[in-house]
Order: C-alpha cells, then structure tokens, then sequence
C-alpha cells in the first residue's frame, strides 16, 4: 500500500527518475520517503490578439442629393397684362427651368410670366443640395486561443506511510516554465479585460502540495465451512490539493469520501459517495461560480464472474450530470485476453479539466474493453455521438515490463 500510495499521489505524469530514502517497514507500520524527478502537467487557457495599423484609403463621393430648386421668386406684384394700360414695351418676361430625372421624367417645369417689376427690382432664389462624401478605413485583427496542456519539468518530494488500517501521503512539489507566456500558436499570452480570470497567468516557478489520508477497515463474514464468504470494506478518506499558482483549471480543493465495497465469490460491487469543496481562499486569482459551494458526487460499480459489468455515476452542482455503461465480456480466454462491449449514456462530454470540465452533450455510444493476458494491462475505447457530431475517447491502463 505505501509504494502505491506514492505513485497515486505523485503530482507527475512521468517520472525520469527517483531517488528512494531509507525507511522503516514492519506488517503494522512503514514509513517511505522518495525524490523524484520528471514532467508536471498543467492545464492552461491562453490568448492572444494582433491588431494591425489603419489603411490609408482615398475620399469618394457616396452621393448628391440637389433639392427642389422651386420658384423664381423676386421682389414685384405679378399683374395680369390684360387688366392694366401698361404697355408691354417695360414688362419684363422671366423664364423658368425644365428639370428631369434621371429616367427622362420632367420633374419640374414653368412657363413664361409676364410681370411688371419694380424699377431697380432683383430676382434671386436660394437652393440647398447634399453631397456625402466616404472614406472606408479598415484593420486586420487577430485572435489565437490554446487551450490544452503544458509539460514542465518537475522536481517532487514524496513521504509515504502507514499504521494500522489507515495509510497517509504527502506530495510537495516544485515545476518550472522558463516561457510562461507562450504556448503553441501562442506567442505572448494577453488577458482582455473583464476575462474573470477565464485566461491563465502563468508564472515562471510555482509550487504544488497534495495529501491524503484514508482508512481500510474490513469486515469479513465465514460460512459453515469457516471459508470466507463476504468481504465489506470501509473507505473513508480526506484529501487535499493545493496550488501556488491555481487556475480554472489547476484548482485547490479539499475533498471528502465514503466507500464501501462488496466482494462475494461469484460478484463484487461498490458505491461511493465524495463532496468537494473549492475556497475561495485557496483560489484568489479567478473567479468561478462554483468557488465556495459544496460539489457531491456518487458511483456504482458491479461486476458478475460470468462477464457482466455495470456503472453509473451522478454529479450534483450547478449543473447535474450523469452517466451509465454497461459491458458483457464475450470473450475470456487466457491466451487471447478478454474482450468486452456494451452501450453507454451519458448527458455530458469532457471539455476539459477543472472549473467548467463537463458540459452539456447527450452522448451515446459503444464500449470497448480489452484485457492483455496475463498482464493487467487494459485498453479502453469509446466510440459514440451527439448532437455535435462524433465522440471518442482511447486509454490505456496497467502497467508493462520490458
């Protein structure tokens, strides 16, 4: 249980190589402490936008608008000629425009007027027309978001131990990023305003501590033979991850669970029950809706000897989620290995991981399981859709000697 309990707890998601301190082993107690070296994986939100200089483009008319020009007005009487004695020698004739459209309509259109104007009398009209005038400017701007994983090199310090039926273990760890700022396709990393820490800031150092303790109390029942018959496990356990430099998706919590698990000889099962909790406190430098608020969760598991496996899980926060599988295996063969298939369900897709890792996406699909033999090593494939198009997840599990 204690190497065990130094690799689960292990911060790194490759180990380059380890250095193992001389410890204390006895059948109620062990003590084991280790130097490892290796890759820390960081999830990260990055973005970047360019933004290129004005064009210089040249002032167009867009276009004109002449008003109505209306009537020659002037400052005189308009007299018919017929009614006065005046002869026509000193009446003056004013003629005034046809104006047409562009279609060859007369829009506007005024015979002769014979007036008798004033001595020294003036003629005069004012027009007002429009002309709008467009100069089209534009830029080129740029945006690049990565949103994924960076592998640091990483220096972790681990202790592992046990007393009795309870088992403890403590990670601190250090990694390094000499370009915090930078990530594929991104050159220089940038926070727009009001991103509520949703783009990470990374830094050059940072630091990363996790714990955990938990308890393995058993209960065993005999039959009439004095053979073992029923195998009840007790699993309770707290634990707690923190992070120098925490993000939306680096988080510190502090999580509590219950397990409890069923071995007969024929079947086994078990169902746990955890709650999570994220303060505030430990996670200043985002926001997040979920901070402060209790996450629980729970998970079945059974399988019968003849093949038959179930699962499910139901996820209570802000959002619910669940899922269910179930699997037969169709082939159990100590030379071939064992081969598995089965439906699954479920209402939600991985996006990434930390706050915000689950969203929303009815899933369904196929199961496959394969198990080497004689080895422990299983490959996992789930082949599905949604309502956004294919989904598939590929893992490998176990551990191979060469």
């Amino acid at each position: 249980r204690t190497l065990q309990n130094v690799s689960s707890n292990s911060g790194l998601s490759q180990v380059s190589g380890s250095y193992t301190f001389q410890g204390n082993i006895t059948p109620q107690d062990s003590l084991l402490m280790q130097l490892k070296s290796g890759v820390h994986v960081r999830g990260v939100s990055f973005y970047n936008q360019t933004i290129s200089d004005w064009s210089e483009a040249p002032i167009t008319i867009s276009s004109i608008g002449p008003s109505d020009f209306g009537p020659l007005t002037f400052t005189g009487v308009s007299i018919p000629i017929d009614l006065t004695s005046i002869d026509y020698n000193p009446t003056v004739s004013l003629g005034f425009m046809t104006v047409q459209d562009g279609n060859g309509q007369i829009v506007f259109d005024r015979t002769v007027l014979t007036t008798v104007p004033f001595i020294g009398g003036k003629a005069a009209d004012i027009n007002f027309g429009r002309i709008n005038f467009r100069q089209t400017i534009d830029r080129l701007i740029t945006t690049t978001n990565y949103q994924g994983y960076l592998y640091l090199p990483s220096l972790e310090f681990a202790l592992a131990g046990t007393t009795g039926d309870l088992s403890y273990s403590v990670t601190l760890g250090s990694w390094f990023n000499l370009s915090p700022h930078s990530a594929p396709d991104i050159i220089d990393n940038f926070a727009p305003p009001n991103s509520n820490g949703s783009i990470s800031q990374e830094k050059s150092l940072g630091l990363y501590f996790k714990t955990f303790v938990k308890g393995d109390f058993n209960q065993i029942f005999y039959d009439a033979q004095n053979q073992w018959e029923t195998i009840l496990t007790h699993t309770p356990s707290l634990s707690l991850n923190a992070s120098s430099n925490p993000n939306r998706l680096n988080t510190s919590s502090l999580s509590l669970s219950y397990t409890l698990q069923l071995l007969r000889r024929a079947y086994n099962g078990s169902v746990t029950f955890s709650t999570s909790y994220s303060p505030q406190g430990l996670n200043a430098e985002f926001d997040a809706n979920s901070l402060g608020k209790l996450g629980l969760f729970t998970a079945l598991n059974f399988y019968h000897q003849s093949g038959f496996r179930f699962s499910g899980s139901l996820s209570l926060g802000d959002t619910s989620f669940y899922a269910v599988e179930t699997t037969y295996d169709v082939i159990q063969d100590p030379e071939i290995g064992t081969f598995g298939i089965g439906p699954y369900y479920a209402n939600y897709a991985y996006a990434t991981r930390g706050f915000d890792a689950l969203v929303a996406d009815a899933t369904y699909g196929v199961v496959l399981n394969y198990v080497l033999p004689n080895s422990g090593v299983g490959i996992r494939a789930k082949l599905g859709t949604s309502e956004f198009g294919f989904r598939g997840q590929l893992s490998i599990n176990g551990r191979l000697k060469f």
